[in-house]
């Protein structure tokens, strides 16, 4: 099992190239709906796109339909030779990927190259000594590239304390993590974490990634740290990042064994219902919160509009209830526009929101299925 150095790209790949392995695990492991591509695997397990391409078409794994075109087509492979269109969208539909009018899947259901990396980290094999794999988005590199900055970074998420989603959007808006979604497997935030105090970077740093605009004389700034977390099979995927100003960047990507749950419903520990991901989020008594601090409320995940997915029902602070029908469609620099279902009228409309307006989804386990 590779090292947190050998995901970092600071030591050469092992000579028994545990990608594969690797590349078989996500491939079983994404959330329904999710797809991807050679490129995502590649870039996530230091290989080439080449190399990946080989071995899928020899060893054709399982869940191998979920691996598409840059643009989400179809790819061409000898490992589908024989397998007709029609055929290959079937066993795509059956995973919860859909190809619309113009053969494309959903954008925003493509998981890349870091959230590759977390669901590979399998809570009995894959997880470092300590219980958890941590992966340094390459996006960040500029606030994370030296050993001081990932120590300092660990600490601080240490010390994060985690607040369950429930029916409210309002804790991820006001954190500025909302951004941090994209880097989730499946999308759906069941927690939010802040972290007490102001950290400090260098401004030049902060800068390089966007967050801090030109032109400020003080060689370090403050930044708050923020994180969002994911309730997957067996483990929760946490996703921090440096906030200021109502904007946030991903500096780190870590994936947790869940603590354990008690063996039924109605058990007295950690979950009332004896499930990560199947609780209500409170202790056997139903007054307080969980104490295992999981984030699993059964009927409630936040994302944002822009990430939303076929099926989802979701509520936002300006529509009610409703259904997706067609996957979120671009309108302009940051805008979506999302066909839905009333819930209660079942009209269908065509709505345009702001692509990073949180919403939350009331039947989270349709895509994230957690612990089935």
């Amino acid at each position: 099992m590779r090292s947190i150095e050998d995901l970092s790209g600071s030591a050469p790949p092992p000579l028994s190239h545990p990608w594969r392995d690797h590349v078989t695990t996500v491939l079983k492991a994404m959330p329904f709906g999710a797809w991807t591509t050679v490129d995502d695997l590649a870039a996530a397990f230091g290989t080439s796109p080449k190399q990946v391409s080989e071995f899928i078409a020899g060893a054709q794994p399982e869940g191998i339909e979920r691996i598409l075109t840059d643009t989400g087509q179809l790819r061409r492979s000898s490992a589908f030779r024989g397998i007709d269109q029609t055929e290959r969208e079937h066993q795509l539909a059956a995973v919860g990927v859909h190809l619309d009018d113009s053969g494309r899947a959903d954008r925003t259901r493509r998981i890349r190259d870091a959230a590759l990396v977390a669901l590979a980290a399998d809570p009995v094999t894959g997880l470092l000594a300590e219980g958890v794999r941590r992966t340094w988005p390459s996006s960040a590199s500029a606030v994370n590239h030296a050993p001081e900055q990932r120590e300092q970074l660990s600490v601080l998420a240490a010390r994060c304390d985690w607040v369950s989603v429930g029916r409210s959007g309002d804790l991820l808006h006001r954190s500025s993590a909302a951004p941090l979604l994209h880097q989730l497997p499946s999308g759906l935030a069941a927690a939010v974490g802040v972290v007490q105090g102001e950290p400090s970077w260098p401004t030049q740093a902060l800068v390089a990634i966007g967050l801090l605009g030109r032109g400020i004389g003080a060689p370090m700034s403050s930044v708050r740290m923020v994180a969002v977390r994911s309730l997957e099979t067996g483990a929760a995927v946490e996703v921090f990042g440096l906030a200021v100003v109502g904007r946030s960047v991903p500096v780190l990507v870590q994936t947790r064994a869940l603590p354990p749950a008690p063996p039924g419903p109605g058990a007295s520990g950690a979950c009332r219902r004896g499930e990560h991901g199947q609780c209500r989020g409170r202790t056997t008594n139903g007054t307080a919160p969980c104490s295992c601090k999981c984030g699993c409320e059964r009927d409630g995940r936040a994302t944002v509009m822009g990430a939303l997915a076929v099926g989802d029902e979701f509520t936002s602070s300006v529509s009610r209830r409703a259904r997706v029908s067609a996957p979120p469609v671009p309108d302009g620099l940051g805008f979506v526009r999302v066909r839905s279902r009333d819930y209660i009228s079942r009209a269908e409309c065509d709505t345009r929101y702001a692509a990073d307006l949180v919403a939350i989804v009331a039947n989270p386990r349709k895509r994230s299925r957690p612990n089935p």
